[in-house]
């Protein structure tokens, strides 16, 4: 799961929610507005498991059981609202996976939370249907609505929601971010292996197969590199390298410049050990 000292980035909204979650001053109701990519579920997810943790921080702690479910996605009160219709969320949606199932008490953690991805697209009606339970929560109650338009939220949900404001990432911080992850990930396997050689390769590989939404969602990559390098599963067998040539064709097409960028930085860098036998990584 993280934490949120991990996340690139928005740190005023991060300093916002740690400061409510350990003052008790948790609102009903918030919207997470950003363009794709800029960590909306990832920040949802890291918050929820915030409010559940058994050790009652601002951060999750990764080790009580409440948060060990959530990041397995299995916490009986962390609901994430699903929709068979992929270009809508019908009232259907609404009523049956949240208004009809809110007022039941959570099940063991002192919040029951709803985490709606891709709010906008709910209907006038759905939004109608949801502004009722947003006028009227009971008190255990959070509901979290992840959009890239708020705009077409109605203005009497926006009105009752706080509303926070993913901006826009600036490439020196996913670059610095990467690099100082990245030099970190080596090092523990260089003790390992003892092949800086070998790591170099395995590098381009795993980044290259890494540039989708997961990496996207910033902190998610890294857990899947870290979990490649880990040494529990081997190269032949690991799904970075099996989509190697799809990610790059992806890589390829990429509109995001931002990202292009630095990635682009990491495949063209030159990664070797000093006579020290310390790991460095040059960019172009």
């Amino acid at each position: 799961m993280g934490s949120f000292k991990d996340v690139v980035g928005h740190k005023d909204i991060i300093n916002y929610i740690r400061s409510a979650v350990e003052k008790d001053q948790v609102s009903h109701a918030y919207i997470l507005n950003g363009e794709r990519g800029a960590g909306k579920k990832l920040l949802a997810n890291l918050f929820a498991a915030s409010l559940q943790c058994e050790k009652g921080g601002p951060d999750p702690c990764n080790n009580c059981h409440s948060c060990r479910q959530a990041e397995s996605g299995n916490h009986p009160d962390i609901i994430r609202v699903t929709h068979e219709k992929p270009n809508s969320i019908s009232v259907d949606d609404i009523r049956e996976q949240v208004n009809n199932t809110i007022m039941i008490k959570p099940y063991q953690g002192p919040y029951k939370i709803y985490i709606i991805d891709r709010a906008d697209l709910m209907t006038v009606q759905a939004q109608n249907a949801l502004l009722k339970t947003i006028e009227e929560p009971p008190q255990y109650a959070v509901i979290m609505l992840l959009t890239e338009n708020a705009e077409l939220l109605l203005p009497t949900i926006t009105s009752r929601c706080v509303m926070l404001k993913l901006r826009y990432i600036r490439d020196k911080l996913i670059r610095r971010y990467l690099m100082e992850k990245v030099c970190q990930v080596l090092e523990e396997q260089e003790k390992k292996t003892g092949s800086a050689e070998r790591m170099n390769e395995f590098l381009r590989v795993a980044v290259l197969s890494a540039v989708d939404d997961a990496w996207v969602e910033q902190v998610d990559y890294m857990q899947q590199l870290q979990a490649a390098v880990s040494g529990r599963a081997t190269a032949q067998r690991n799904p970075l390298f099996e989509y190697q040539n799809e990610s790059f064709a992806s890589f390829r097409k990429m509109k995001n410049t931002v990202y292009e960028n630095a990635m682009r930085s990491i495949l063209l860098s030159d990664i070797f050990v000093d006579t020290e036998g310390k790991l460095h990584i040059l960019f172009p």
